[in-house]
């Protein structure tokens, strides 16, 4: 009779909420991250350049807990407009998030109506002018006075390449989820 196999080890990761081309809270907070792997383990990470020399900025460490998850605040980081790579190490494994950057990372949630992107329902200008003049103030419109549409905000993007977008999936869970996907945009 053969003995029975072991269980798999967890695989060392980031949680799903963690992906290449994001952006971390800014100083004065610390940035956590958080993950999974073996428990009892200790997680090394290290933030670094992404030049080929990958300097250290800042480095941090932790144990994985019984429950197979670990969480990290790494030291504040002033807004970055170079892209850093976040390094992760646990045992032999090793993991990494590139194309990071540390800024003000803004949540944004609210009704049903927050799931309509910039370019959902067709722009009306008329009636959004309508709805700016109510309100006694316009964001779209520009210093001069000049009306921009949703479209247009799109499409002027390109302008700011440090800014970035993430869309969290809308699943109701009855308890706190963990990990989330999401989607860089």
């Amino acid at each position: 009779m053969k003995a029975p196999k072991a269980p798999p080890l967890p695989e060392f990761r980031f949680s799903t909420v963690y992906s290449d081309s994001m952006v971390l809270q800014r100083s004065p907070h610390a940035a956590s991250l958080w993950g999974y792997g073996t428990p009892g383990n200790a997680v090394n990470i290290s933030v670094v350049t992404a030049a080929a020399n990958q300097e250290i900025i800042c480095s941090s460490s932790g144990v994985t807990d019984a429950s197979g998850q670990w969480r990290i605040s790494l030291p504040p980081q002033q807004a970055s407009t170079s892209p850093m790579i976040i390094l992760a190490s646990s045992g032999s494994s090793k993991i990494e998030l590139k194309d990071v950057l540390f800024g003000d990372v803004w949540l944004c949630s609210g009704q049903s109506n927050m799931a309509f992107d910039l370019a959902t329902p067709i722009n009306d200008p008329a009636a959004e002018a309508k709805i700016a003049k109510a309100y006694g103030t316009d964001p779209g419109a520009s210093m001069d006075g000049i009306y921009i549409n949703t479209s247009t905000a799109i499409q002027s993007a390109d302008t700011v390449p440090n800014l970035r977008f993430v869309v969290v999936g809308n699943k109701p869970h009855k308890t706190p989820a963990p990990s989330r996907r999401a989607s860089l945009i």
